[in-house]
């Protein structure tokens, strides 16, 4: 009875020492595939801290993603990263134009108003929280919210001088960047091109929008003319408001969070909007970055 009593402990040991092993290899090889990004953070701790390209199972098959194991958004490490372009660094989404002076950033390709749009690839991964981050320029007078009242009254037209971040189709709404006209003055009372948050408040988002938004200006009295492009001031970095202007104040800026109502594995797509010409106004974004979980 003790011999049995010493074989079930070593065989325990053998077991335990394996099932060690295996977790060390847990979503770092094909045989071995995670859940997700996030399933492997929390399962394999020698994971942490090491953002690379792990194995996942997607529709039951092992593919490797890029998974970033440092950042931290809404309380969660293990992201799936479905983008990060910086235009100083990397080439612009299809679908956006790229310029180098007198800043490097994308813009939207055409000189006419509307939304300009950029999909990014989800691999077909469910996930049902996207996080993500957009810094940009002003160019002339971007009039935050004020499209909605003259122009675009769905989520389909520019609603927005700024980036719009959807997905699926129809377009569900994930988080919208205001770019206001000025982040202090107003020249006209009761004037609606101004943030919600600045000095002077403009025009709230549509309701579709809600409170997923951030808005600024980069800016500081305005008008701004049509050529002038605000290079001294990025938009949304959370940086350099007045006082009595409030635009900065959001703790996460230029991150957001968003759990969404349903899993989906549907592409993430970013679209500059302006409702007037390149000569009049212009949205242009320095980086983006958006993942999944």
């Amino acid at each position: 009875m003790a011999v049995s009593w010493c074989l079930v402990a070593l065989l325990a040991t053998v077991v335990t020492a394996v099932a060690g092993e295996v977790d060390k290899q847990y979503g770092l090889i094909h045989t071995l595939p995670g859940e997700s990004c996030r399933d492997i953070y929390q399962k394999n701790p020698t994971s942490h801290g090491k953002s690379g390209y792990y194995a996942i199972k997607v529709n039951n098959r092992p593919s490797f993603v890029y998974c970033d194991m440092e950042l931290e958004c809404g309380g969660e490490k293990g992201w799936m990263k479905v983008t990060g372009i910086d235009a100083a660094k990397t080439d612009c989404p299809q679908g956006w134009s790229k310029i180098t002076s007198p800043v490097a950033a994308c813009r939207a390709p055409s000189d006419n108003a509307g939304c300009y749009s950029a999909q990014f690839s989800t691999q077909r991964v469910p996930y049902s929280r996207v996080c993500g981050m957009v810094i940009g320029y002003q160019k002339g007078g971007t009039d935050g919210f004020a499209n909605f009242l003259y122009s675009a009254r769905s989520i389909n037209g520019p609603y927005v001088d700024g980036v719009s971040i959807t997905y699926g189709t129809p377009r569900i709404h994930i988080w919208t960047y205001g770019m206001g006209h000025t982040k202090k003055t107003s020249y006209l009372p009761e004037y609606p091109s101004n943030c919600p948050c600045s000095r002077y408040p403009g025009r709230l988002p549509p309701s579709f929008v809600r409170d997923d938004y951030y808005c600024e200006a980069g800016a500081l009295n305005g008008p701004t003319k049509g050529h002038q492009y605000v290079t001294s001031e990025l938009v949304w970095d959370g940086k350099g408001c007045p006082d009595e202007n409030s635009c900065c104040s959001f703790a996460n800026l230029p991150w957001f969070f968003k759990q969404i109502p349903l899993i989906s594995d549907k592409n993430l797509e970013a679209r500059i909007c302006r409702d007037e010409s390149f000569s009049n106004e212009g949205v242009l974004v320095k980086e983006i970055k958006l993942y999944v979980q």
